[in-house]
């Protein structure tokens, strides 16, 4: 008798501690097991749930655990059965597939993709952009350049820290708030398991320090030229914009700025799920956060380890 794991409601980008709940049972496999997987009451995902949701059914599936088109039920939304129609999803699961625009209530859902090495994440960031310039009134180049670093490197701190082989990326664009959600997920070591690679971040307290050291500059598990500073630049550019930068991981998550909600007890994530929320009627420029660190000298100098005893 296969396990049932029905996903009904909406997950928005708040909401992604009781997607982790309706995933537990799939998370928490030890041997190959069938699963019914039940999408057909969902109504909305935000680009950070649907990452989720992936990066988690990838992970099983790539470890044998369970298949879960074996017993799938597509959900009955228009927009989110173009997402997760079978092929597409068993693509996803699978190999990674392009991002695809596609049209929904008050929104437009990008899909996702998902990326093991830098050739696919390239490919995922042109359909990405290729993409947002079909639906969105920006044609700013400045705003092309910043979405194209912001999505390079949040995922390719997914291949240099956790552990795993690869992760996901999904895009969403509410026109209706003027807001574009840009989210990755993995499910690998999380950031204090990676940080703690580097001996000088061995005492980290808890989960939320380790995402506090992640989100400052130069702090890495691996010291080297350019390295430790993606999320701080991401940050420095949708602080800018007047947007958000959340990151999760075990059971800590914080965003800039501060979220009250970030001090909730979370359900224990295995991995890491970073979500940047752009506001497209204000500027998101690259240019401007690069010009503003060589004024001030650039990055601090990046934390070397220490050698053992």
């Amino acid at each position: 008798m296969p396990r049932r794991v029905a996903l009904s409601g909406e997950f928005g980008t708040d909401d992604v501690d009781a997607l982790c709940r309706a995933l537990a049972p799939v998370t928490r496999l030890t041997s190959p097991e069938q699963m019914l997987m039940n999408f057909s009451e969902l109504r909305d995902l935000s680009a950070s749930a649907l990452a989720v949701l992936i990066a988690t059914l990838r992970t099983a599936c790539s470890r044998g655990l369970c298949d879960p088109l074996a017993g799938y039920v597509p959900p009955r939304s228009p927009t989110l059965r173009e997402c997760l129609d079978p092929d597409r999803l068993a693509a996803q699961l699978e190999s990674p597939s392009d991002i695809s625009a596609n049209d929904g209530d008050g929104s437009r859902f990008s899909g996702c993709a998902a990326f093991c090495n830098h050739e696919e994440i390239e490919r995922a960031v042109a359909a990405g952009l290729k993409w947002l310039k079909l639906w969105s009134d920006d044609e700013q180049i400045e705003t092309s350049l910043a979405v194209e670093a912001i999505i390079w490197d949040l995922t390719v701190n997914v291949l240099q820290h956790a552990d795993i082989d690869g992760g996901v990326v999904a895009l969403k664009l509410r026109p209706d708030w003027d807001e574009l959600e840009i989210a990755v997920a993995d499910r690998g070591i999380g950031i204090r398991r990676s940080l703690a690679k580097n001996s000088a971040f061995e005492g980290l307290a808890d989960d939320s320090a380790a995402v506090s050291t992640a989100l400052a500059p130069g702090r890495t598990s691996t010291p080297g030229m350019a390295r430790g500073t993606g999320l701080y630049v991401s940050k420095l550019m949708l602080t800018d914009n007047g947007g958000t930068l959340t990151v999760r991981s075990g059971r800590a998550r914080i965003s800039i700025p501060a979220h009250e909600e970030d001090a909730n007890a979370l359900e224990d994530f295995d991995g890491t799920l970073i979500t940047a929320i752009a506001r497209m009627d204000k500027p998101l420029d690259l240019h401007v956060v690069i010009e503003s660190l060589e004024r001030i000298g650039g990055l601090p100098s990046l934390p070397q380890p220490q050698p053992a005893d």
